[in-house]
């Protein structure tokens, strides 16, 4: 069934919300940076900046900062003042000593040769490399630069004491070189084959040590410093390949641990014994967080620290946080975080992290409720050269967003402005057989409910008499073949030409056969903009995706194949899908694909390197490996499996860009004899994109909309697109957006201009963000609907940012927006859109659009007393 309707006077408005939590975090991604404030949990930074949560403290000059309620709250959330000694921190010093008892006993030991050719310093040593190798894999080059000064601040006196200070001297400026260039080396390769960057960096360290050692030490002595010298490094390159062994047993160890359990009690944690030891020193990136800046205070562009041990408190019955993230690096990054006990803490498949939540029953005393008002971040941009680069966790793609925040105490009154719809006013009886299942064919011979209002029925041509009229508003039963017999001449119609992509793979376990299937929901890696990451020729990507089968857990790889049209295994592809991330059906997974006949065995030398060169030339690209192992998704009111015609009949006639989950199905009923009809008199069409995802089916659970979280969906709109928007309204033209995917697209450019103008955007800020419920926030902060920009202000104002950033033809970025009754339109007179599932967010936009739930009911039980579908 397709619903028309028109709209109410052009105006625009929106729905704020009222957090309920504990604001734990803000995340490092983009989208969830912008949208601290519009759900009822708080998302989880990266791993390794995640904050110190702990019981209040008070510290001078912190509570005293800023003014009003807001420096109180800071003060008592977070330490805000820097570190006076980061050295004090316990964790630190056991792994600088750790450090500095390798090199004191080697500058002892070297003094008791063994033979004419290494003294027993020689096998102590070697350590030291294998300290900083595992440091710098999961704290990053910074902490592994920190542990090597540390280990030198600690050893040199030990050396002089013990060894004497040529000795001292000479092992000091050996240790740093090497160290330093061993920490360089190694971060430059950690991304290559778990073997090769530990194995290089400390062959290269060992080189440069040995040499500058034995130079400096024995030079005009009467020993074998040359012998030495050369047995040293041999003896080095032996321990080299020797300590490949520890250094693969505490990663390993430290990786599985960290994929069985996410809540690890701090005293088993510690009584692991001398084999974990390393595994809890180097976690002392863990126990840095940064600290949250006073009210008043801006700090763009700085990470400020504060260890646990300065905040004072006193521990009771806390316990340790352990968090895996697989999309940080391409190995497991893990930290422990001291958090309160009651905490539920889940994973948000939208931002692939994790959420913090303060039970209502708990209650802690000292505590309050907070929110974060104020989130300012600093982008990193990174050439294409240093892309190419292996970087650390701290420097990982695509960019760095240090983050500042400021916390306010929430007061009751900021939060007016927030409306409170009951979800159950959208309920209604949908029966089964009312659900069409298959298209019509032809595509514009579904039948069309026509709702007009008194003021803008004078511009429709051709029409019978009404079916019905109720308060103002009356209803036609039509078909849709029949649109541009009526539709009015001086319009302006707006379609999504996002194209659906066959996200479902069928898969199965690879160890036990076991059926199963990934749904892919959206790319994070290598880039988050659907169509690049789905023309990604790498074979490797990481995705958000939902997994059904049976006893999946995090490290399962999940195998799909499927032959070509020829038959023929040189046309099979492979795909294997790794379990990052789990939680419930919600995962995240990495996906690697490639030609199956590439990897078969027993192939003659000549033939494989063929094979390799013709896959560089013509390298295989993920939409084509969906297009030959992938099925449509359909929405789940659908009850059958998906087909080869739904590859045509649930596309729109008008898609160009693949990157949505589900089809915006207002657009399915546009033919193009329909289209072609509506041009000829005179009807202009413009196109925009939204990438629809699998959010646009949940039900809202909640009672209350302002306890929904609403999702993140990617927008993209070419600026030629917004000139003639911009041109419509100065003609007076009539907006017709298709679908509600496009109504939410051009309303958010209304919001950013509107946040451009009251000079909410950061100069550097290259994406549009509309949160959930910044409309309302800046209704209430301009004084009233009345004050608002009228929409030609708010879109130049959305053009002169883009010049300003340089962007080029196209505004691209990701929408939150929710529409509720109460909602008035800026950018829409009229509105396609087919009906919608009951306690849908898409049907409160229709009932917003209609001017309420009542007259919404009036139309809704028309259509299916009429035999609408």
């Amino acid at each position: 069934m397709m619903l028309w309707y028109s709209s109410m006077p052009r105006f625009a408005i929106f729905k704020p919300h009222r957090p309920s939590f504990v604001s734990l975090h803000a995340q490092l991604r983009r989208q969830v940076c912008r949208n601290l404030q519009t759900s009822g949990r708080s998302r989880l930074l990266h791993p390794l900046v995640l904050p110190q949560w702990r019981r209040p403290c008070d510290h001078a000059g912190a509570a005293g900062a800023g003014s009003g309620a807001g420096a109180g709250a800071g003060a008592r959330l977070l330490s805000s003042s820097p570190p006076q000694n980061f050295w004090h921190d316990r964790t630190f010093l056991g792994a600088a000593a750790a450090m500095s008892l390798a090199v004191s006993s080697s500058n002892v030991l070297v003094l008791y040769p063994i033979n004419d050719w290494f003294t027993a310093g020689t096998l102590t040593y070697p350590v030291t490399f294998l300290i900083t190798d595992v440091c710098n894999k999961f704290l990053g080059k910074a902490a592994a630069d920190r542990v090597v000064m540390s280990g030198f601040a600690l050893a040199m006196p030990i050396s002089f004491f013990l060894s004497g200070p040529r000795i001292a001297i000479a092992s000091g400026t050996a240790y740093l070189t090497s160290q330093l260039l061993d920490v360089r080396i190694f971060d430059r390769l950690r991304h290559r084959t778990w073997w090769v960057a530990p194995l290089v960096s400390t062959l290269v360290g060992s080189a440069v040590d040995s040499s500058l050692f034995v130079t400096i030490a024995f030079l005009g002595e009467p020993v074998p410093w040359v012998t030495w010298g050369i047995g040293d490094f041999a003896m080095k390159v032996m321990m080299a390949l020797v300590m490949l062994m520890p250094f693969k047993a505490i990663t390993g160890s430290i990786m599985r641990s960290s994929r069985r359990s996410w809540h690890l009690p701090i005293s088993r944690s510690l009584g692991r014994g001398v084999g974990n030891l390393l595994s809890e020193l180097i976690r002392v990136g863990g126990k840095l967080s940064p600290a949250l800046p006073t009210a008043g205070q801006e700090q763009v562009g700085t990470r400020r620290w504060a260890p646990s041990w300065m905040s004072g408190e006193r521990r009771v019955s806390s316990r340790s946080f352990k968090m895996f993230h697989p999309t940080v690096d391409w190995q497991a990054v893990e930290d422990d975080h001291v958090l309160p006990p009651g905490l539920e803490i889940r994973m948000d498949v939208s931002s692939g992290l994790r959420y913090a939540r303060l039970p209502p029953q708990v209650r802690w005393e000292g505590w309050d409720q907070h929110v974060v008002t104020r989130v300012q971040e600093e982008v990193v941009q990174r050439s294409p050269r240093e892309e190419e680069e292996e970087v650390s966790p701290k420097e990982q793609a695509p960019a760095q967003r240090v983050v500042d925040v400021e916390v306010k105490e929430e007061k009751e009154e900021e939060l007016e402005y927030v409306p409170h719809v009951n979800v159950d006013d959208f309920d209604y009886e949908l029966p089964a057989e009312r659900i069409a299942v298959r298209p019509c064919n032809p595509r514009d011979q579904s039948k069309l409910l026509l709702c007009v209002g008194d003021e803008l029925l004078p511009r429709f041509a051709s029409l019978p008499p009404p079916s019905l009229s109720v308060n103002g508003s009356h209803i036609f039963d039509l078909n849709f073949i029949d649109v541009p017999d009526f539709f009015p001449k001086s319009s302006l119609l707006l379609l999504n030409d996002s194209k659906v992509i066959a996200a479902r793979i069928p898969c199965s376990k690879k160890d036990t056969g076991g059926r199963s299937e990934v749904f892919l929901l959206s790319p994070l890696l290598p880039s988050k903009d659907p169509p690049q990451a789905l023309r990604a020729s790498s074979g490797e990507a990481v995705w958000k995706t939902m997994i059904r089968g049976k006893r999946i857990e995090v490290g399962d790889i999940l195998v799909s194949q499927s032959m070509g049209t020829d038959g023929t295994n040189s046309a099979q592809v492979h795909v294997e899908a790794e379990v990052l991330e789990k939680d419930g059906a919600d995962a995240v997974v990495r996906l690697r694909w490639f030609n199956a006949s590439s990897r078969a065995q027993g192939e003659q030398q000549q033939q494989q390197q063929q094979q390799q060169q013709q896959q560089e030339s013509s390298p295989l690209l993920l939409h084509e490996v969906l297009k030959q192992i992938g099925r449509v998704p359909l929405p789940p009111y659908i009850k059958r499996e998906a087909d080869k015609e739904d590859l045509v009949t649930y596309q729109t006639s008008h898609a160009q860009h693949e990157g949505s989950v589900a089809a915006p199905t207002a657009g399915l009923h546009f033919s193009e004899r329909v289209m072609r009809r509506m041009s000829e008199q005179g009807t202009e069409t413009l196109r925009v994109t939204l990438h629809v995802g699998a959010g646009t089916f949940k039900p809202v659970e909640a009672n209350d909309v302002a306890n929904h979280e609403m999702h993140h969906e990617r927008i993209i709109v070419n600026v030629s697109t917004m000139n003639g928007i911009k041109q419509a309204l100065e003609s007076n033209k009539l907006i017709v957006p298709v679908g509600t995917t496009t109504v939410r697209t051009i309303e958010s450019l209304y919001w950013w201009g509107v946040k451009v103008l009251q000079g909410e955007v950061e100069e550097d800020a290259k994406e549009i963000s509309v949160s959930q419920w910044d409309p309302y926030r800046l209704e209430r902060k301009v004084g009233g609907w009345d004050r608002l920009p009228s929409a030609q202000e708010s879109l130049d104002a959305v053009l002169s940012w883009n010049r300003h950033v340089n962007l080029g033809d196209f505004v691209v970025g990701e929408t939150q927006l929710i529409i509720v009754p109460g909602y008035r339109f800026a950018l829409c007179d009229l509105l396609f859109t087919n009906s919608h599932q009951p306690r849908s967010t898409l049907l409160m936009l229709v009932s917003a659009f209609v001017g309420g739930q009542d007259k919404l009911k009036s139309l809704y039980q028309h259509a299916l007393h009429n035999n609408f579908r």
